[in-house]
């Protein structure tokens, strides 16, 4: 959404992204699909009198990120171009969906595409995650990270998360495994664990589920069970004497 505060987050991304040495371009909604690629230049052309090329946006923001405002409203054929260069690897993708309750939001197409996704109108995230800067830039355009070892559990829970809140799309699961082996190489370490898995799920489950987690069976079972629907127990007797007791008490009183 906009407001200032995704002014502040976008502004640093960018320059973060231009401290490490990468190209960045802002693309707009009504741009033509055909001036993504490279292209003959008519007007250039028919001025110098031999065929000029025009590099296409892609070719200049290769290797960096494109930045497109209020991506909610990408025409169906720009976002189809949008999401075939982001499997290409072409460049990186910044959108910044400003969609009402009742508007329509961002493509799924585009959506599914999206590592990282950051809700604006969340504070917390800003104040505790990216206030700490856990995720330098620089370390995310490194390729040390590469590195880092996932041990077989970890990758076991983020597939077992990503059924659990309703994720079909493998994209997710990469996305969160790629993030968990950055949030370890920042922090200097060999291989991601638990506390990596819970600070990539944030970033890139959570905003794709599409059902909250199902209960386990003992959990279940547990909240089933309400102690108030248990039949009450019989209060326990008051103290009676034993038959061994009687047959003594009987035996004195004949004696006497």
């Amino acid at each position: 959404h906009a407001g200032g505060r995704r002014d502040l987050v976008v502004a640093a991304l960018l320059w973060k992204i231009t401290a490490a040495g990468r190209p960045w371009l802002r693309m707009a909604t009504h741009t033509d699909p055909a001036h993504l690629t490279d292209a003959v230049d008519p007007f250039e052309t028919l001025r110098v009198g031999h065929p000029v090329v025009r590099s296409g946006i892609l070719e200049r923001a290769r290797g960096g990120f494109l930045v497109v405002s209020m991506a909610e409203r990408l025409p169906d054929a720009l976002a189809l171009a949008l999401a075939q260069a982001a499997d290409r690897g072409d460049c990186g993708l910044i959108l910044l969906d400003e969609s009402l309750v009742d508007e329509q939001p961002l493509s799924a197409a585009l959506r599914d595409r999206m590592g990282c996704c950051l809700d604006m109108r969340d504070e917390t995230w800003l104040r505790d995650g990216w206030g700490a800067d856990p995720l330098p830039m620089q370390g995310a355009l490194a390729s040390d990270w590469m590195a880092v070892l996932v041990p077989e559990d970890i990758l076991h829970a983020v597939m077992e998360a990503c059924v659990m809140l309703g994720i079909v799309s493998a994209r997710p699961c990469l996305a969160c495994l790629r993030m968990m082996r950055l949030h370890a190489w920042s922090e200097q370490r060999t291989q991601a664990s638990a506390e990596d898995l819970a600070w990539a799920a944030t970033w890139c489950l959570l905003p794709h589920a599409r059902q909250l987690p199902m209960p386990s069976q003992e959990q279940a079972s547990s909240e089933d069970e309400d102690p108030q629907d248990e039949a009450p127990q019989d209060e326990p007797a008051q103290d009676e004497p034993g038959q061994d007791e009687v047959e003594v008490t009987v035996a004195d009183r004949v004696e006497e």
